[in-house]
């Protein structure tokens, strides 16, 4: 028997609001099991993306892929929409037996197949499995860029968002009943964690950053030379 399980988290941005849907796919059966997963919430779908591409198996419908047997497998997109907390918001549209020779859900993410690199015969696939080729930007003159990326602008949308909400409400803990304090405190806990994350990516940047630096100077001495 293959089960769908889900939860829902809504952030609310400056611009947007985007409904996050976080699946477990569970495989009971002793064989591998193909399986279509649609979205049931209104709006277009935000799949996992890798290297400006959508994951293997993601469409605009939804996910099309293979679970092994007794396999648990987390899937998660987004839409931009207001989540419906009455009904699911992905149902399992169809399931059929997969030949034992069909990868599973996490190998076909991966691209491999027998501890090799598999990719597919398209563009896409290609991007997918070996990255998205630039040229050298001293080649192709780049935009300036005047705004953040979407993916980047909504996740920080949602950290500020969570932040006035924790601030609007800090010092008001004695006039809050059970639920509203526990509500908070796991606010709290949201917090510290988008504290640590920023903390990463800042240091993240600063390597790159730096990595940046160094190329275009040693390649502004190679010019000279």
């Amino acid at each position: 028997m293959v089960t769908l399980h889900w939860t829902v988290n809504e952030e609310n941005g400056r611009v947007e609001t985007v409904t996050l849907v976080e699946l477990v796919v569970e495989n009971t059966t002793t064989v591998p099991v193909r399986i279509r997963i649609g979205n049931r919430l209104d709006g277009e779908i935000r799949p996992p993306r890798r290297n400006g591409v959508p994951e293997a198996g993601w469409d605009e419908g939804g996910f099309e892929g293979v679970v092994t047997a007794d396999e648990r497998r987390a899937l998660g997109y987004a839409v931009a929409t207001d989540p419906d907390h009455g009904s699911p918001p992905a149902e399992i549209v169809w399931t059929e037996r997969a030949p034992r020779t069909e990868t599973s859900v996490s190998d076909t993410e991966r691209g491999v197949i027998d501890g090799e690199l598999e990719i597919e015969p398209t563009a896409t696939g290609v991007i997918r499995a070996l990255g998205d080729a630039r040229p050298p930007a001293d080649v192709v003159p780049m935009p300036h860029p005047t705004k953040l990326p979407d993916a980047v602008e909504a996740w920080l949308s949602g950290i500020e968002t969570r932040t006035e909400r924790y601030e609007a409400n800090e010092g008001k803990m004695g006039e809050k009943d059970v639920n509203e304090q526990t509500r908070e405190q796991e606010l709290r806990r949201k917090l510290e964690v988008d504290g640590r994350t920023l903390d990463s990516v800042a240091k993240r940047v600063d390597t790159v950053r730096e990595r940046i630096a160094a190329a275009q100077e040693t390649h502004s001495v190679e010019r000279k030379i």
